[in-house]
C-alpha cells in the first residue's frame, strides 16, 4: 500500500527540484550576481537595469515573490514571537528546510519525512536531524516542547500525529504550531501565488472548531488564535 504522506513529500521534492532547475536557466545579474527573473520577464539585454542596490545585494527578485512565499515569511516572523524563547529539548516536527528550526533555542531535533529537505536544512541551521514519519515517531517521552508549523494540513491522518506528539511530550510539555485557516483569501491562492502547485494533494484548511477537535485527540488545554491577517491559526496545546 502506498503511504499518502510519503507520496506527498515525494511530490514536493519533485516540484522544488523543478523550481530550482527553472531558476538556474535565468541569467545572472552582471552587477550583483543574482539570478534575476525580472530581467527575463522584461527581455532586457543588460540585467543591470533592474539591480537597485548599489552595495551589490540584489533586490530585483522582490517584485516577483510569490504570494505564498510572502505569507510563509510573515508566518515565521509572527510565530517566532508566539513561540517565545524555548529551551530544554525541542522537537521541530515536519521541519522542512529549517524555516522555523533556526528560531528555536536549546537542544533541537528536527524531523521530516523528506530526506532532501533535511539535507538542505543541515546547511542552514544547527540541530540534530532525523528522517521519520510523524505518525510513528522513533522517540520516547523526552521532549519539553514540540513545534509543528504548517504541517498538520498535509497529513492524511493528522490525529495519529497529534497522539504521537502527546506520547513523546513530557508532563507539562507544550505543543505549539500553526495551520492555514479558511480565510477567503486562500480561494485566490492559485491566482496570487507563483509558488503554489495547482495539483498539490493533502492541503487542508482548518476552521477554529475543526482544529480544536483535532488537538483534543491528544490534549486538554488548548489555545487557538488567528494570525497573519487571519490566514492562519496559531495554537498552543498542553495536557
Amino acid at each position: 500500500m502506498v503511504n499518502p504522506q510519503a507520496s506527498y513529500y515525494s511530490y514536493r521534492q519533485r516540484v522544488e527540484q523543478d523550481q530550482i532547475a527553472r531558476m538556474e536557466r535565468i541569467p545572472r545579474c552582471s552587477v550583483c550576481g543574482a539570478r534575476c527573473a525580472v530581467c527575463r520577464r522584461l527581455k532586457m539585454r543588460d540585467s543591470r537595469a533592474c539591480c537597485l542596490n548599489a552595495k551589490g545585494r540584489s533586490v530585483s527578485e522582490s517584485p516577483l515573490k510569490g504570494f505564498e512565499k510572502v505569507f510563509h515569511s510573515q508566518r515565521a516572523h509572527e510565530l517566532r514571537r508566539f513561540i517565545r524563547p524555548i529551551h530544554s529539548i525541542t522537537l521541530d516536527a515536519g521541519s522542512g528546510t529549517g524555516l522555523i528550526t533556526r528560531y528555536l533555542s536549546g537542544y533541537v531535533i528536527a524531523c521530516d519525512l523528506n530526506l532532501w529537505n533535511l539535507q538542505r536544512a543541515k546547511t542552514r541551521v544547527v540541530a540534530d536531524f532525523v528522517q521519520c514519519d510523524l505518525s510513528a515517531l522513533p522517540f520516547r517521552t523526552i521532549f519539553d516542547n514540540i513545534v509543528s508549523s504548517e504541517v498538520l494540513e498535509h497529513i492524511s491522518q493528522p490525529e495519529k500525529a497529534v497522539r504521537e506528539f502527546r506520547r513523546v511530550l513530557k508532563p507539562r510539555g507544550r505543543f505549539v504550531g500553526s495551520v492555514p485557516s479558511r480565510s477567503p483569501i486562500w480561494k485566490f491562492r492559485s491566482l496570487l501565488s507563483q509558488t503554489h502547485p495547482h495539483s498539490e494533494p493533502f492541503h487542508n484548511n482548518y476552521s477554529r472548531s475543526r482544529l480544536g477537535s483535532l488537538l483534543s485527540t491528544g490534549f486538554r488545554n488548548i489555545r487557538i488564535v488567528p494570525a497573519v491577517l487571519g490566514m492562519a491559526w496559531f495554537f498552543e496545546a498542553k495536557d
